[in-house]
């Protein structure tokens, strides 16, 4: 079982599809996707990572949250707009939690 978290836009529907790195795996017939569920909650990933920031901080404080989302927001791989976590003190981003089960697929010219 895996999960992936996807922004919510506009329209608050989840999106269609999967992130272009496992479509692409589908797409070559390397893999096949089973949709387990799709629920509207706070960024697991977000409070994840605030919980290892804290980690031996004792009391966080608000300049503290600010150092983190900074750094957060300036994570190499880039995020979405829509998945910066919010100003105000753990005020995460609302996501799309994406629960999915793959399945690795023989290739037939073997």
């Amino acid at each position: 079982m895996l999960f992936y978290e996807t922004p919510v836009l506009n329209d608050r529907e989840p999106p269609k599809g999967h992130p272009p790195t496992i479509q692409e795996l589908v797409d070559a017939q390397l893999i096949q996707v089973q949709s387990n569920g799709i629920s509207l909650r706070n960024s697991e990933l977000q409070q994840r990572s605030w919980a290892d920031y804290c980690e031996g901080l004792g009391q966080p404080s608000r300049y503290d949250w600010s150092l983190w989302r900074k750094q957060f927001s300036d994570h190499p791989e880039g995020l979405d707009y829509f998945m910066v976590p919010g100003e105000n003190m753990e005020e995460f981003s609302q996501v799309w939690i994406h629960e999915i089960s793959l399945q690795a697929i023989q290739p037939s010219n073997l």
